[in-house]
């Protein structure tokens, strides 16, 4: 009788190495083997880099030891003052900026013979002024040229007197913004 079998001729032929690892074997041993040599290349970078690493704080810690810290002591200094004096410059009052403005409002038949004047603490300026003029109208027009003024805060007239030598005396109290006295 005939040998019957169910198994294929190309199973009974002998065992392949697809036989004993299967093609999903194989898969996971090639895995394996490109993860082993991932890990491996990452850790002689992390060797190197650990190298690089305390190369350049080697050459730090040299830079350090050279550096001259009496010159860096002085450069500190240098950066200190110029900088105070960045900020004196920066906050200079010109009191010229007053005048120039007194030229250009002050009107002709005024004629001012005392001037005072501070800084208050909010940086705006007062001034005090003892002038003299022939007639009530000046002292109006003087008071509107002094009022239209954009730096002028505040006006205020008092100790109004007729002088014994004719004309009229007065104080006027001017109150100009704190950016009048800066350039």
């Amino acid at each position: 009788m005939a040998d019957i079998s169910l198994i294929p001729k190309d199973y009974k032929k002998g065992l392949s190495i697809e036989a004993i690892f299967s093609k999903i074997g194989i898969f996971v041993f090639v895995l394996v083997i490109i993860s082993l040599l991932i890990y491996g290349g990452l850790v002689f970078y992390n060797k190197y880099l650990v190298k690089e690493v305390k190369d350049t704080e080697n050459s730090i810690k040299e830079l350090n030891d050279k550096k001259d810290k009496d010159f860096e002591k002085g450069a500190i200094s240098l950066d200190k003052a110029l900088n105070s004096l960045k900020n004196i410059l920066k906050n200079h009052l010109y009191w010229s900026n007053v005048f120039s403005k007194f030229e250009k409002t002050t009107v002709p038949q005024v004629v001012f013979s005392n001037f005072s004047g501070k800084v208050n603490q909010d940086g705006s300026v007062a001034l005090s002024l003892n002038g003299k003029t022939s007639g009530y109208t000046y002292l109006a027009k003087q008071m509107v040229s002094f009022g239209q003024e954009k730096m002028v805060s505040g006006i205020e007239l008092s100790g109004i007197s007729i002088s014994s030598q004719g004309g009229i005396e007065f104080v006027l109290n001017i109150n100009f913004s704190k950016d009048i006295l800066l350039k």
